[in-house]
């Protein structure tokens, strides 16, 4: 695979910023990305007490996304002529070239799709419309195959082994990685947005209910179980076009964003796996967006934006059980894309005296 600047100037290009040089992250932390002055997008981290926020690039940098282990952050990156994918140690060393380069055009494939492996062995990604698979030196693993470039979404199964995906017919299927595939559905209108759970045996999934795809279409959520296919409605039939699939850390709970009846915003609801108590998190009054679990699957992180636009988007901090809402940042910055750091310790925070400010 062709390198496009020496590997040093990409080191020193692309080396993070962090609140002391050398340090590592905080044990808990949320890392999102907040659009700067400059018209460039930054990643940032803040803990969930809002006791430090620090600007953790200094370069144009989108979608962080921690690995498995929480040691290390995979993100897009600008180097000046070309976007690529990168895996970047905490504590600000062990940066790796880019396995995947591209311009603009390939910016919008590489944001919604490329995933790393729990194990920072892989990347997955979509293009062309096909899905490829290459070991973190940029070897393709094997041919790639047909995949949907309308169903959107890829997810490794937690031993690294699998890959669930849409494919070009709209059914989910898994991969492994000998190539081989099987179809986990049949009968979808059309399949998104699969999510392995962490403990390997159920992988959710939205789906259209409605006879024939139009514009007033909407997804609901299912579960399959690995064990015996058994497939389960746990969105209660409640047509709200289903989005943002995220299993909690216990694999009990799923949250996923959902547009409200009137189509004029988006909450967070959180349902068991087999679906039973089905909580809407937020309050219909704007779009709340993105959730992340905390490790101790006690809490959420997601976006807010008021729907009347009087703010941009702010991060907000809510129990599983839909108390203790609070907003962690003000809306001063245009926030996105919050992810908890999945091993935190001691996760769960006090709100902080007043939402924080983020500037850049």
């Amino acid at each position: 695979m062709k390198h496009w600047l020496p590997i040093l100037l990409l080191i020193v290009a692309l080396a993070p910023h962090t609140s002391a040089q050398g340090d590592p992250l905080p044990a808990n932390v949320i890392l999102f990305t907040a659009l700067c002055e400059s018209g460039q997008t930054h990643v940032f981290f803040i803990t969930p007490d809002g006791q430090e926020v620090h600007e953790w690039t200094t370069y144009n940098a989108l979608s962080p996304r921690w690995t498995a282990g929480g040691e290390r952050v995979t993100l897009l990156a600008y180097d000046g002529s070309l976007w690529g994918v990168y895996n970047v140690d905490t504590s600000g060393s062990g940066y790796q070239v880019p396995m995947l380069e591209g311009d603009n055009y390939w910016l919008a494939d590489l944001y919604s799709d490329f995933v790393w492996s729990p194990d920072s062995a892989y990347i997955a990604y979509v293009r062309e419309p096909r899905l490829w698979v290459i070991d973190s030196s940029g070897v393709e693993l094997a041919p790639p195959v047909p995949a949907s470039r309308v169903g959107r979404g890829l997810s490794w199964s937690p031993d690294s082994r699998q890959l669930a995906f849409v494919g070009e017919d709209g059914q989910i299927h898994a991969l492994d990685l000998d190539n081989s595939a099987s179809s986990l559905t049949d009968d979808l209108l059309m399949g998104n947005n699969p999510a392995w759970s962490p403990d390997g045996r159920f992988i959710a999934f939205s789906a259209y209910t409605d006879g024939e795809l139009t514009e007033t279409s909407r997804t609901e959520l299912y579960v399959i179980a690995l064990e015996d296919g058994e497939r389960r409605l746990v969105s209660d039939d409640l047509r709200l076009a289903v989005e943002g699939i995220q299993w909690s850390p216990d694999s009990q709970q799923i949250a996923f964003e959902a547009y409200t009846p009137s189509g004029d915003g988006t909450d967070v609801y959180v349902v068991s796996r087999d679906g039973s108590d089905l909580t809407r998190l937020t309050d219909s009054d704007g779009y709340y967006r993105n959730p992340s679990w905390s490790p101790d699957s006690k809490q959420l992180v997601f976006t807010y934006q008021p729907g009347d636009n009087s703010a941009q988007p702010a991060l907000a901090v809510v129990n599983a059980n839909g108390t203790d809402f609070y907003r962690l940042t003000d809306g001063g910055a245009w926030v996105d894309e919050p992810q908890w750091r999945p091993t935190a310790a001691g996760a769960s925070a006090e709100p902080p005296a007043e939402p924080i400010s983020v500037h850049c």
